[in-house]
């Protein structure tokens, strides 16, 4: 996401950030400045220089905000590094030579005064192999919106004899700009490895990665805080659709739906919260192997949000312990939503379980509903989907009108003709090839994807009657995924499917 900003502005803010360095050389970050990378997923990591101590002899010492890193021992213990995932600190020497450190505190070497084709030895393995940095390209480049001086560094391998090897960092290369420091950059958590977890998901995300700048404090993408949540506008609507399937009592599922509809129509704000006067609509219908019960409210009410949140407003690298017994981990993770709006996630209720011990991390049983809370820039939330104790929960929004924006199939909320409930079948399931969905429905409507964190991954239409829709496996990593089918006319159905 890059904003698209006015010359002047840009000037202003280039003043602004480069005052005292714009004559100094290269450095690979700037102190007090959020950075925001994204990795090829739209995936977001903060990086913040947060102190800096001055050396006698004219070096610098940078200290980062930090996180907890993960990775699997050859004992298979997880264990755990707070570390930030660019350096727990970063030395700038005053000949040029930048120095960062990998989860070993192993020495990783920039010369970020280098010039073009000047290599030098920048990271040394046990072996006697080592990786040599290159300057490969020099020159000016565009990126925010912005245009700079921009240098590209690659690497090479040699072996003990000194031989050059093909290496799987081949392919790699990161950029430095002259006044903004890194703009592609890794996981140097990781260096020279490729990942550290065995795949372990998002959660942790410890694998190297390319991580593109996508913001640099209010230029591009930004961190999503609360107030940037739930931004709205008198006129704006939103219609939310939950669903839960409980356990099974004589062969019967307990099945709870609510579908709200709700239209912002007037709004106040103060320092550390907002209020807002909101008609909601909504309709639940509750069904049990003994009743079938129907639930209508038409009201006016006023819902405030309070601002003052310093855990929701963690920066996405940042990690926070709940409780004094750190028994469980707060860790805020930032994607895309549509590509096109900022997507919180926390994980729900209480975060992830830690067994205390800093030397290895065990994942116990957790109880409640272990996946992630979404909450989307400008639309509210929490919205979810995932497997709880008790059943399987869904909240996702299906319809927005914000301004003369657009999105999704609006709710009816009048009582409906279960009739006319969209008729829903997938197969195979699981499956690992390719999936078909049918749909014997009198309504035309969308079938839109979640991934079991939660984060919406697909959103396509269907025609009524009988409508076929095939799932490619190459669109779809393994693990469970969520749909809800919402038609035009008749109720919303959630189903679920795994892919191997």
């Amino acid at each position: 996401m890059c904003a698209i900003i006015k010359k002047p502005f840009i000037v202003i803010l280039l003043t602004m950030l480069a005052v005292g360095i714009k004559a100094q050389p290269y450095k690979l970050f700037i102190p007090n400045v959020d950075y925001l990378y994204a990795d090829s997923a739209n995936y977001f990591r903060g990086f913040r220089i947060i102190k800096t101590i001055a050396e006698s002899n004219g070096d610098s010492i940078y200290y980062p905000i930090i996180e907890t890193n993960m990775y699997l021992d050859n004992s298979g213990c997880i264990k755990s590094k707070k570390y930030s995932w660019i350096s727990h600190q970063i030395i700038s020497k005053t000949g040029g030579t930048t120095i960062v450190f990998n989860f070993n505190e192993d020495s990783i070497i920039f010369k970020t005064q280098a010039a073009l084709n000047e290599t030098w030895t920048c990271f040394r393995f046990k072996n006697g192999s080592k990786l040599l940095a290159r300057v490969t390209a020099f020159g000016t480049s565009s990126f925010l919106g912005i245009v700079d001086s921009v240098k590209t560094i690659s690497f090479e391998y040699y072996d003990s004899a000194n031989n050059k090897q093909p290496y799987k960092l081949d392919n790699l290369t990161i950029q430095l700009s002259k006044n903004y420091g890194l703009i592609r950059t890794v996981n140097f958590f990781c260096f020279p490895d490729i990942v550290l977890n065995n795949g372990y998901n998002y959660l942790y995300r410890t694998y190297l990665g390319i991580f593109r700048i996508a913001g640099i404090n209010t230029i591009g993408t930004y961190n999503l805080t609360k107030r940037k949540v739930f931004d709205f506008q008198p006129g704006d609507q939103l219609d939310i659709y939950y669903f839960h399937e409980g356990s099974e009592y004589q062969n019967v599922s307990q099945l709870d739906t609510t579908r709200t509809k709700q239209t912002i129509l007037e709004r106040q704000d103060y320092n550390d919260s907002i209020r807002y006067k909101v008609h909601e609509v909504a309709q639940t219908i509750q069904t049990a192997w003994h009743y079938y019960k129907i639930t209508h409210v038409d009201t006016i009410k006023w819902i405030a949000y309070n601002l003052n949140d310093t855990l929701f407003d963690a920066l996405p690298a940042n990690e926070l312990f709940l409780n004094t017994n750190r028994s469980f981990i707060y860790k805020p993770l930032l994607s895309l939503y549509d590509n096109k709006r900022l997507d919180k996630m926390l994980y729900k209720d209480t975060g992830i379980p830690y067994d205390g011990n800093d030397s290895c991390y065990s994942f116990g049983q957790l109880d409640g509903c272990p996946f992630y809370d979404h909450y989307i820039e400008g639309l509210g939330g929490p919205y979810y989907s995932g497997t709880c104790n008790d059943g399987v929960y869904l909240q996702q929004l299906v319809y927005y009108k914000k301004g003369n924006e657009t999105w999704g199939t609006p709710l009816s909320v009048n009582p409906g003709n279960p009739n006319n409930n969209p008729n829903i079948n997938i197969y195979p399931n699981p499956w690992s090839s390719n999936a078909n969905i049918t749909i014997n429905s009198t309504s035309e409507g969308n079938i839109t994807v979640f991934d079991n964190l939660g984060k919406k991954v697909a959103t396509m239409p269907y025609r009524h009657g009988n409508a076929a829709i095939t799932l490619d496996s190459k669109d779809y990593k393994s693990g469970m995924y969520y749909f809800l089918v919402v038609p035009k006319t008749g109720n919303p159905v959630a189903r679920k499917f795994v892919v191997e």
